[in-house]
């Protein structure tokens, strides 16, 4: 099904981010089409689960008249009266609560995949790294990280996790310090972190005590704006 959906969007060429949005309204809308295959009715799932993605890409595009006219096709067959009437039971039921769950987790990996793979480029952008600073800091090899940004390779939990305490310890950074600001800032050597600079430490995967001795050495300082 998601194989489907993917192929349906490369045919019709959306852009990344277009794409992605359509691939998680489809999959979220289609228990027909997953009921209708776990009945046996090959045909019929396949008509509904393009029915269904016809329905959200005109979300997407809704001037679209060609898919407008195919879907008013495809419903006139779908629901005809020779059409096979579904079968109510509670063991339909049961599927389609775990369809809807599996869907459900699906989605939320999904969204923790996408949520790292933006923290990199955050990271990357925030404190003008190089693909070498970023290497440091997660302490993976550099193709490992490019197969992440592509999303060839899923980024594991517990790379997710550190990508969210950097991420963190970003944001208490951006607090301190202006944002344009920042990527000079940490590369200037300082007593406060051992004769090295911030970014030193940051490409030795210590960006949370970066953060923390920022804090505690600006505690005290209140410029008006809150930013140094």
């Amino acid at each position: 099904m998601i194989l489907a959906i993917v192929h349906l969007n490369q045919r019709i060429g959306f852009e990344a981010a277009a794409s992605a949005w359509i691939h998680d309204l489809v999959l979220a809308s289609a228990s027909q089409a997953a009921v209708f295959w776990w009945q046996g009715w090959n045909d019929q799932a396949r008509t509904s689960l393009l029915h269904s993605w016809i329905d959200q890409s005109l979300a997407v595009e809704p001037a679209w008249r060609d898919l407008h006219d195919f879907r008013n096709k495809l419903i006139n067959e779908q629901f005809s009266p020779a059409a096979r009437k579904l079968q109510s039971s509670a063991s339909g039921r049961e599927f389609l609560l775990v369809f809807s769950l599996a869907v459900a987790e699906k989605l939320r990996a999904e969204e923790s995949q996408s949520q790292a793979r933006q923290a990199i480029r955050r990271l990357v952008s925030g404190l003008e790294l190089s693909r070498e600073g970023i290497v440091g800091l997660l302490g993976v090899p550099a193709g490992i990280v490019k197969q992440w940004e592509a999303s060839e390779t899923p980024v594991p939990g517990e790379t997710r996790a550190t990508l969210a305490r950097a991420n963190n310890a970003l944001s208490r950074l951006l607090a301190i310090f202006r944002p344009e600001r920042l990527p000079q800032v940490i590369r200037q050597k300082a007593d406060l972190f051992q004769g090295n600079s911030a970014r030193d430490w940051i490409c030795q995967g210590r960006i949370q005590e970066v953060a923390d001795l920022y804090e505690a050495a600006f505690a005290y300082r209140d410029d008006g704006d809150g930013s140094a």
